[in-house]
Order: structure tokens, then C-alpha cells, then sequence
């Protein structure tokens, strides 16, 4: 029993052997996410974005909220609940926006680092407010 040519090593690299493709390759599929992933400019949107929500937050928690008569320290929420509800929700987006920004891959240093001191700030004004 001999040896066929072909199954050497050697001849492996012979365009005869090796299998007629068409122009598009099987094996690798095309990604088509790709719109979903961020990239270094939609960080820039993402600051933006989360630090307005923030100062709308700021700004709906200040009017929605009277102090009681009967004490100083003590202040209640006086618009209905779905301001409180509205406003909840604008504090959540803020602090996601913000939070995303600071720790991105792909985000500048400087972006990263007014994103982390705007929301410091932020936490930190909604709990003297």
C-alpha cells in the first residue's frame, strides 16, 4: 500500500487541494450589533444627557418639596406621586448616565473624570436638599 501524494504534508498547500470556496466566508458570521455598541463620541451625549437629568432632578425635588408648618427641619413632598414618581425616575436615568460614563473603556480620562465628580455631586446635593 502506497502513499497517495495527497495526504502528504508537503502538498497541502496545493490550490488543486484545497476546497472552492465563494466569496463569503461560512465559518465567520458578520456582527450585526454593532449599532449597540458604544463608542468613544456617545460618551460625550451620555455626560450631557446624565448631567441635565441631574439638574432637572435637583430642580423637581427642590419644588416638590414644603416644609411643615409646625417645624423647620422637617419638609414633606407636597406635589402628588407621580411628580415624585417622575422625579425618582429622572434621578435613576442621571445616575446611570453618569455611572456608565465614569467607568467606560473607551471614554477620555477627562470625561471620566467630570463624570465622576458631577455625580459625587449630585449624590451629594440630593442629600442636603
Amino acid at each position: 500500500m502506497g502513499i497517495s501524494p495527497r495526504s502528504r504534508w508537503s502538498n497541502r498547500d496545493e490550490s488543486s487541494y484545497k476546497e472552492q470556496r465563494s466569496g463569503t466566508k461560512s465559518g465567520i458570521r458578520p456582527r450585526t450589533s454593532k449599532w449597540a455598541e458604544p463608542f468613544a463620541e456617545a460618551s460625550g451625549s451620555m455626560l450631557m444627557v446624565g448631567q441635565l437629568t441631574s439638574v432637572l432632578t435637583l430642580v423637581m425635588m427642590h419644588a416638590g418639596k414644603s416644609p411643615d408648618p409646625g417645624s423647620m427641619e422637617n419638609t414633606s413632598w407636597a406635589l402628588g406621586e407621580s411628580a415624585f414618581l417622575v422625579t425618582g425616575v429622572f434621578g435613576i436615568a442621571s445616575f446611570l448616565f453618569l455611572f456608565r460614563v465614569s467607568f467606560s473603556r473607551k471614554a477620555p480620562r477627562r470625561r471620566k473624570r467630570m463624570a465622576r465628580i458631577w455625580l459625587f455631586s449630585f449624590l451629594l446635593a440630593t442629600q442636603l436638599t
